[in-house]
């Protein structure tokens, strides 16, 4: 079996991205395993996370000099200078995609999550894209090992680079298995009360407030939905981090007839968030594209129907009646698809115990088994 070191340098980051969560769940896996596995996870951010130490004893390694304010000035020359003193040479490295370091490791992999910065420039900075760039064409030329997290993301980039010399697998993502526990009625209430949610109808989306996501179309969409109903009272409810790129959605908030029907709850802890999927009419993740597509998995949990776009891996996951499946660039195609869910015909369009079936493969644990299988194949 072998020894394998993974890259978690981009979890020192405030707010948890997808695929900061794909790596937490790496390390809550390995703990889970009982650390059966010889695995190493580093961490050159330069910052000490005393919880990652505290949970995973020596076999958290950190290069920790920004706790002194006068280093982190020299941030960048430290950083490259430190990292050399890990010592990789008989471990499988799996690189952190933002920033490959292979030091002397002898053998490299990595996980393509997406190709987004590639399909939409217009949406990232050139640093952003350059760094992109680096990573697939690592995954091309360099990489021993690499995983995809999804056959859209795949096919995608066997289109536009080819096939990698090295060996490469798909691995579907593993969710927080917090959305697996039993579910406490207590405190499904609790949480409704905080958010002004209690016996309320609601839609809602979830994620980065990013121009890609397509939100203001969504808006737009539950703005003709609510426009052609009668007695109709549905809120819609959007949650998630705010970006670089989230003004051009939050300045227009203001801006659509049923303003006091839409609402911003910000970030919401996972905890949370799985008692507003639970409860939601639907969840809505008609996106302009994704590398995997967490929330059609978590809503599939909770059983709450899912109103996705027909393109990349939300097609994927949600074909064959376990979504609806709208065109993300057609409001009425949307709006549809919320009329759909509001007169519960919905149910010819979804079959909700096969997407509860089907949800239930996306464990941590069997994302974790995949990995080391592959690694060690």
């Amino acid at each position: 079996m072998k020894k394998i070191a993974f890259d978690i340098s981009g979890t020192s980051g405030k707010n948890k991205s997808g695929v900061q969560n794909v790596v937490y769940s790496y390390i809550t896996s390995f703990i889970l395993s009982k650390k059966k596995h010889d695995i190493i996870f580093y961490d050159r951010s330069g910052y000490f996370n005393k919880n990652l130490s505290d949970k995973l004893g020596d076999k958290y390694k950190s290069i920790n000099f920004l706790n002194n304010s006068f280093f982190s000035l020299f941030f960048k020359f430290l950083k490259k200078s430190l990292s050399y003193k890990l010592d990789l040479d008989d471990r499988l490295n799996h690189v952190w995609h933002w920033d490959i370091f292979t030091g002397n490791s002898k053998q490299n992999s990595i996980t393509i999550h997406d190709l987004l910065p590639i399909e939409f420039p217009n949406l990232f900075s050139p640093r952003e894209i350059n760094l992109k760039k680096e990573s697939l064409i690592f995954a091309l030329h360099k990489a021993d090992y690499v995983v995809f997290i999804s056959h859209s993301t795949k096919r995608l980039f066997f289109k536009l680079y080819g096939k990698p010399n090295g060996k490469s697998k798909v691995i579907y993502n593993g969710i927080n298995p917090i959305f697996f526990n039993k579910f406490d009625n207590r405190i499904k209430n609790k949480v409704l009360d905080k958010y002004g949610l209690l016996n309320k109808n609601f839609f809602i989306s979830y994620g980065y407030l990013d121009p890609r996501k397509n939100i203001l179309r969504q808006l737009k969409a539950y703005e003709l939905f609510m426009s052609n109903q009668k007695n109709i009272d549905y809120y819609y409810v959007l949650t998630g981090f705010l970006n670089k790129n989230s003004a051009i959605i939050i300045n227009n908030l203001n801006k659509f007839k049923f303003k006091n029907r839409i609402k911003f709850i910000g970030y919401v802890e996972d905890q949370d968030l799985v008692y507003l999927i639970n409860q939601a009419k639907a969840v809505l993740f008609c996106s302009l594209g994704e590398g995997f597509g967490l929330p059609l998995i978590e809503a599939m949990t909770q059983k709450t129907p899912v109103i996705t776009s027909n393109l990349s891996s939300m097609r994927e996951l949600g074909n064959n009646n376990k979504a609806i499946l709208v065109d993300p660039l057609k409001e009425n195609s949307i709006k549809e698809a919320m009329i759909s869910i509001s007169n519960n015909n919905y149910k010819k369009k979804i079959d909700i115990n096969k997407s509860y079936r089907f949800s239930k493969q996306f464990t941590i644990e069997n994302m974790f088994k995949s990995y080391m299988e592959f690694f060690n194949d």
